[in-house]
């Protein structure tokens, strides 16, 4: 089997990531934390749950650690990242601090931003072939809410530090495929949850619900852009979503990578797709 770097190896997508394809990849998992995250709430920070001894500690702004994890992998899946809940400043919360918006932003900057620098740099003096990298749709938020995306739009971040650094992360992509000849791929991610509809209700996850993305689909479409025979490109990904404003960007995702959704979010449930 393949020998992969998987970086946020016990965030929420990483660890499915690791769950869904452990039979098709040899992961090599690597976090800050070895307790996996597990999410009580799409709007509430990460709770720590149990230890698994199988994950390295690695800081992705950590070059040496790196490039030492690194060592003999030929795919690199970066799903680390630092996501500040930044929707809650200027809302008169208990967040709505200046010195500590400034600090989770200057963290979300460093690590998103200049730890993606670092896997993409070592990557190529490695000699990977391949990093599979984890964006947002936030990347394309800067828009009015409701406009139709297509593919070839251009960038246009959303309000926060975390929408921007994942916007500077798909210019950093195209950087090392253009200039330093590394094939990259980027997902535009939305908002990633279990594909159970009682945790979508318990939750309430509706504002989001046009935008939702179950982990299998995620885990399966970083197992076509590993395979796929495509150099370089960004591509969004969402389950199916009724009244979806990304249908070309999802078009264009099947057609190039091979790609199909395993869920659909409905109005009356989750649906599995393709007959199963």
């Amino acid at each position: 089997m393949e020998r992969v770097l998987i970086t946020g190896a016990c965030g929420n997508i990483g660890y499915a990531v690791r769950q869904f394809l452990a039979d098709r990849y040899e992961f090599v998992p690597v976090d800050v934390t070895n307790r996996i995250h597990k999410t009580t709430h799409h709007r509430r920070p990460l709770t720590q749950g149990r230890l698994d001894p199988e994950v390295y500690i690695c800081d992705v702004r950590d070059a040496r650690r790196v490039r030492q994890f690194m060592e003999g992998c030929s795919l690199v899946f970066h799903l680390a990242i630092m996501a500040p809940h930044e929707r809650h400043y200027g809302r008169g919360s208990k967040h709505d601090d200046p010195d500590r918006q400034s600090e989770a932003q200057a963290a979300t900057w460093n690590i998103n931003v200049a730890g993606t620098h670092n896997v993409l740099k070592i990557a190529k003096q490695s000699g990977v072939r391949r990093v599979v990298l984890a964006s947002s749709v936030q990347s394309m938020w800067g828009y009015p809410e409701g406009t139709a995306i297509t593919s070839g739009m251009p960038l246009l971040a959303g309000r926060t530090a975390y929408a921007l650094s994942k916007a500077v992360n798909e210019l950093q992509a195209e950087q090392s495929w253009r200039y330093h000849g590394l094939s990259t791929i980027a997902f535009r991610i939305g908002c990633a949850v279990p594909h159970r509809w009682t945790y979508v209700r318990r939750h309430k996850i509706y504002s989001d619900r046009v935008v939702l993305t179950s982990l299998e689909d995620i885990a399966s479409a970083f197992d076509c852009a590993a395979q796929a025979d495509v150099d370089h490109g960004v591509f969004a990904l969402l389950s199916r979503n009724d009244d979806s404003c990304w249908t070309e960007p999802m078009d264009e995702t099947r057609r190039v990578l091979g790609w199909e959704p395993k869920h659909w979010f409905r109005d009356d449930g989750v649906a599995t797709l393709g007959g199963e």
